[in-house]
């Protein structure tokens, strides 16, 4: 499988990029790669050595510039970089930017105030916008991506009967449905482009899920709080946009 070509200039010169077949090994390169690594250590930097100690409300706002800082990283990562990907690569990775985007300014308004909750929901909700819109370019017939759906609904309906309080649950659930969506778009982008790309969006999404859980878990349902660790919490989050950005990358 080729690249679709595209031009640079008036030269018109042909890029082609062949897609790997090995799925295994590509994955294994792109988790791997410089980049990566530097995400890796600066979402680690944030959870496990700054998150836990910060008491005093002056670094507030050093907190939510920290807890931004992964996502904005890749930001500038798949905008100054050359990324390929073996269809609609420029829209493609418009949308994915300006999801990681909202998402970087949902953490930091979360992180600043959390009063805020609501704000940061409706930030993320759009994130998960872009990703659809990104997704949808690919799509090309379902098959068994629609088994997402039921699944979702059940799973979601067993975490609205733990979340305390109509409205975090309603606001849970509204969220719950835009992660449904651009998981099943992941999945459809996935059967009909079996690439390494492809599947990390899958796995994005599936972890931006579990994520999603957790913190429900952790923040609004008494009695199973003390089984969630807010680290496993940011780290399955900062994989699953993690996911999302290598999505971009050439196959």
């Amino acid at each position: 499988m080729k690249e679709t070509r595209r031009y640079r200039g008036k030269s018109k010169s042909k890029i082609e990029i062949v897609c790997d077949p090995d799925i295994v090994g590509r994955t294994y390169q792109l988790v791997t790669e410089p980049n990566a690594i530097t995400y890796y250590v600066l979402a680690a930097y944030y959870t496990f050595a700054f998150a836990p100690y910060v008491r005093d409300e002056v670094e507030v706002f050093t907190t939510s510039v920290l807890k931004a800082l992964p996502l904005l990283f890749y930001v500038t990562v798949i905008r100054f970089t050359q990324t390929y990907s073996c269809r609609n690569h420029s829209s493609y990775c418009k949308y994915v930017a300006i999801g990681l985007l909202l998402s970087a300014c949902s953490d930091g308004i979360l992180s600043y105030n959390s009063d805020y909750f609501i704000h940061a929901v409706t930030l993320y909700s759009l994130s998960n916008l872009c990703y659809i819109g990104a997704l949808y370019q690919y799509y090309n017939g379902a098959g068994l991506s629609w088994a997402v759906f039921p699944v979702n609904m059940i799973l979601m309906y067993g975490l609205y009967r733990l979340v305390s309080g109509y409205l975090s649950g309603l606001v849970l659930f509204v969220y719950g449905c835009f992660l449904t969506v651009t998981t099943f778009f992941a999945f459809a982008r996935f059967k009909s482009n079996r690439t390494a790309p492809a599947y990390l969006g899958v796995v994005g999404a599936i972890l931006l899920q579990f994520s999603n859980a957790l913190y429900a878990i952790g923040e609004f349902a008494p009695g199973y709080t003390c089984l969630v660790s807010p680290e496993l919490i940011m780290m399955t989050y900062y994989l699953a946009q993690l996911g999302f950005g290598l999505s971009v990358r050439y196959c």
